[in-house]
């Protein structure tokens, strides 16, 4: 059947183009059934909208029309028939481990890279390519480099794979193709195929065979760039092989460009105009469009949302980075990578997960600071540490607990870390099994199950509500990821904590949720979404030449030589570029005041950027130099201001605009102009730089005179070690947060390489203390200038390795193979003590009369020490090694 084409710029004068097609297929009979066929779902709303007006005054409405997609209509089409015999849709997950099992049979040139999962996600979408290309392309694409040939062998193994069972979207589109009579197609009424753009062979057959059975209307739009436009002039032409190309006409450009220093500056400066547009223009009318994701996307939603607008629009965090992800994730990965400390509290940390407790026991959320300082004191690292060290610091805790003479608010802090010691074992005991019985389990679906046990039992249906909604959509999410996994049992391959991890991340990374709804507040968008929009306002940023088009990398395993062998049935890497290019220039028809803009340089990168090659005929036509080249686009501002107009900095222009966006650009105008009102948090700021940077003895500096409630070691009622007044000379501002606020340096212990000298003076000292300690109570302490015998140096030797084992097991002697150094070492310093000992001793003709001297300490006596105003100060401490002479001196 003939197909009717009509040729139409895109925005406003495509929605008319269509208006009029249905207006005349339904101007009879205002039921005729029509089939729209629209780019994407947000061009069909555009168009429902547009529609719903009507086509006369008295008929406010229409009727008999139904909005779809080519893939949705294959779906229609087609899915009962492929259903019906046993198949069912092949996810992205299935198709990646149906790819991965491909690898795992038979690696063939990938044997090295097999097991990496960039090397199954980069040949699932070689495969995703080559489905649209026929045997014959295949061939021709093998004949070009044996690696090619690799490529079509692992793609042709899984296609057989996934049509044992599945179907993907391109056995939809064939299948609807082939299978649709006229009778279907009647059904369907009027078929209006609405701005084509470039169409997949599947897609483009299933638009022939629709055109072929029923009356089908074509409305293209097309830019005015015949390279540009060469891909719906070629979808176009397959549908309707006769159809005249389109009519010539100029590409457009846009009224106004804005130039700033950098993305970031380049982004404030397009919301405070947003701000300013908003005054009078309706937020559903105005759109934002990015031509690079990155790092356009996130500023523009982080100062849009600062500015108080409303915006929808893809997000800007996937699923994959919400902290319902991260502990899936995070836990699967520390599983992998030996359960390190850091990682599995970073897993836990996000969320208020709760403990692996009894059924019949109230949950109780996890306490992350107790455990993480637990964790620290207890040495654990990594692996057995949890079990091992975790079971060594409750049992120390125990003895010390057994004290009678303990404080009351200490005997309550060990007991809570005690008991959270207890639920910290208990808590990974049972997550370390879990995660085990996953990497065991014999199907995916067992390790989807046992998935689900963990995730249920971190996060009970009780927890829900509290989180947050993104959270809440995430979980969701991952449940129906869990969900996919079940689809894999088909698969060759079999589950691991690797291969788990692998399928989750790809699909929750893929998984972008929508923020906000559309038409209500701007639409922040890639620019390659214009298509079908229709505004009164419209902004595109980041149009720099390394941002739009950037660099254009070749496909490493479908290279271009490889896509020409086959005549370009299989397409050219370079379409995306020319996607992307259209997409602007359609941007450029969509609205009567588009407003360009881009980055003058990197301040990240300290480079220079130029204005994109597709800019370059607005920068052209606005400053009246048709010749005007991009390396001297500077030159065409300068004689064009009020529609090239530049930003010199952000500080530059924030103190010129007159229209601030935000309460901070406010502020900083306010400060700026000397009339910002008090601000508390800035003055209590200043107050403290001033200080600090000051020569006077401050509050901030240490100096808490006058401050109720603080120790007065002066007044003589309180003893203080000698080591405090110490820090308290050397540094006061130390003293106070480490001996008042008992703020202490974070040690991790995966960070100890060796045992710390202050941890090998401790060794020393508490052995040479025990062994003085032991033969006192036997009564054999050396007299006057007698050497210790053989089996007290012995003895000394085992209360170092006692003390060693100790200190291993408490996790703070570093890394087993230094400290298998530092033990020898230790036992020579240990013995050559008591050698230097026997020395002293019989030179002096000593005696060693204790191992400490106490003083302020278990009843002793403190030292008074006088001051010169009249008061004194009481020390307490130890003197270590107590020996006496015979002329009475002790030392």
């Amino acid at each position: 059947m003939p197909v009717d084409v009509t040729w139409t710029s895109y925005g406003r004068p495509a929605l008319d183009a269509l208006a009029q097609v249905v207006a005349h297929l339904k101007q009879d009979d205002p039921l005729h059934p029509v089939t729209l066929v629209v780019p994407s779902n947000i061009a069909g709303i555009v168009a429902r909208r547009h529609l719903a007006r009507g086509f006369h005054p008295d008929r406010p409405a229409i009727a008999g029309l139904w909005i779809t997609t080519l893939p949705r209509l294959a779906e229609q089409l087609a899915a009962p028939r492929l259903t019906g015999t046993g198949r069912r849709p092949a996810t992205r997950a299935f198709v990646g481990a149906t790819v991965r099992g491909v690898l795992l049979d038979d690696p063939g040139v990938f044997g090295e890279v097999a097991d990496h999962p960039s090397t199954a996600r980069a040949l699932a979408r070689a495969h995703h390519d080559l489905r649209d290309v026929d045997d014959s392309a295949c061939d021709l694409v093998s004949g070009t480099s044996s690696l090619c040939a690799e490529v079509v062998r692992v793609h042709r193994a899984a296609r057989e794979r996934i049509a044992d069972g599945h179907y993907d979207e391109t056995d939809l589109l064939h299948t609807a193709a082939a299978t649709l009579t006229a009778d279907r197609a009647a059904e369907l009424g009027s078929i209006v195929i609405y701005l084509p753009q470039d169409l997949t062979h599947a897609e483009t057959a299933l638009a022939a065979a629709l055109a072929g059975l029923t009356d089908t209307h074509v409305v293209a739009g097309h830019t005015g760039d015949s390279r540009a436009d060469a891909a719906v002039t070629e979808s176009v032409a397959a549908i309707a092989p006769d159809v005249p190309p389109p009519p010539p006409r100029t590409p457009p450009t846009v009224q106004r460009v804005l130039h700033a220093s950098d993305s970031d500056d380049e982004v404030r400066c397009v919301v405070r105009d947003v701000v300013q547009t908003l005054r009078t223009t309706p937020a559903h009318r105005v759109a934002v469009l990015y031509a690079a994701r990155d790092p356009y996307a996130r500023l523009l939603h982080e100062h849009l949302a600062a500015a108080g607008i409303d915006i929808n629009g893809p997000g800007v965090r996937p699923v994959a980075e919400r902290a319902v992800a991260r502990l899936v994730l995070g836990l699967l990965e520390t599983a992998r990578t030996g359960y390190r400390r850091a990682d599995v509290l970073r897993a836990v940390g996000e969320l208020p997960v709760t403990t692996f407790e009894d059924p019949d026991r109230a949950t109780t959320t996890l306490p992350l600071p107790l455990w993480e300082r637990i964790t620290r004191e207890a040495g654990v690292v990594s692996g057995n540490d949890w079990h091992e060290r975790l079971d060594f610091h409750r049992h120390s805790l125990e003895q010390q607990l057994e004290d009678e003479d303990l404080y009351d608010s200490t005997r309550d802090r060990l007991t809570r870390h005690r008991d959270a010691t207890a639920s910290m074992q208990h808590f990974m005991a049972t997550l370390r099994r879990r995660l085990t019985d996953l990497d065991r389990a014999p199907t995916w679906t067992a390790a989807a199950e046992v998935l689900h046990g963990i995730l249920d039992d971190l996060l009970p249906p009780s927890t829900h509500r509290h989180l947050p909604p993104a959270e809440q959509h995430a979980l969701v999410t991952v449940r129906s990821a869990l969900g996919q996994l079940r689809a894999l049992d088909s698969t060759p391959t079999s589950p691991s904590l690797a291969g788990v991890e692998e399928i989750l991340g790809l699909e929750l990374d893929g998984a972008l949720p929508r923020v906000g709804t559309f038409g209500q507040g701007v639409l922040v968008a890639p620019v390659e979404q214009v298509v079908g929009l229709d505004l009164d306002a419209l902004y595109v940023v980041g149009l720099a030449e390394d941002l739009c088009p950037g660099t254009l990398r070749e496909d490493s395993l479908l290279p271009e030589r490889a896509r020409e062998a086959t005549g370009w049935a299989l397409r050219s890497s370079r379409r995306r570029a020319e996607r992307t290019h259209r997409s602007l220039l359609a941007a450029f028809d969509s609205a009567p005041h588009v407003t360009a803009s881009f980055p003058r340089g990197d301040l990240r990168r300290h480079s220079h950027r130029l204005p994109s090659r597709w800019l370059l005929p607005s920068l052209r036509a606005l400053s009246g130099d048709p010749d005007l080249p991009a390396t001297e686009w500077e030159r065409g501002a300068s004689s064009a201001r009020d529609t090239i107009e530049g930003s010199p900095s952000f500080a530059g222009s924030l103190r010129t605009t007159p229209h601030p966006a935000t309460e901070q650009e406010w502020r900083v105008r306010a400060h700026l102009a000397g009339v910002a009102p008090h601000d508390p948090v800035v003055a209590a700021t200043q107050e403290l730089v001033r200080a600090r940077r000051g020569e006077t003895f401050s509050r901030f500096d240490g100096n808490l005179t006058g401050v109720a409630g603080l120790p007065d070691h002066g007044a003589g009622t309180s003893a203080v070690s000698p080591t405090a007044l110490e820090s308290y000379a050397t540094c006061p501002h130390a003293y106070f947060l480490q001996r008042l606020l008992r703020v202490e340096p974070v040690e991790a212990p995966e960070e100890i390489i060796t045992i710390s000298a202050a941890d090998l003076g401790s060794l020393v000292h508490e052995a040479m203390d025990g062994l003085v300690a032991e033969t006192a109570a036997q009564g054999q302490l050396p007299s006057h200038g007698q050497p210790w015998t053989p089996a007290q140096r012995a003895r000394l030797l085992e209360l170092g390795e006692e003390l060693g084992e100790r200190y291993e097991a408490e996790g703070r002697t570093g890394h087993h193979r230094l400290w298998a150094r530092q033990r020898q070492w230790l036992r020579t310093v240990l013995d050559r003590m008591l050698t230097e000992d026997d020395a002293w001793r019989a030179e002096h003709d000593a005696a060693v009369v204790t191992s400490e001297l106490r003083f302020g300490l278990h009843g002793a006596d403190p030292v008074h020490v006088a001051l010169p105003d009249g008061r004194e100060v009481l020390l307490r401490g130890s003197a270590a090694r107590w020996t006496g002479a015979v002329t009475g001196v002790c030392s």
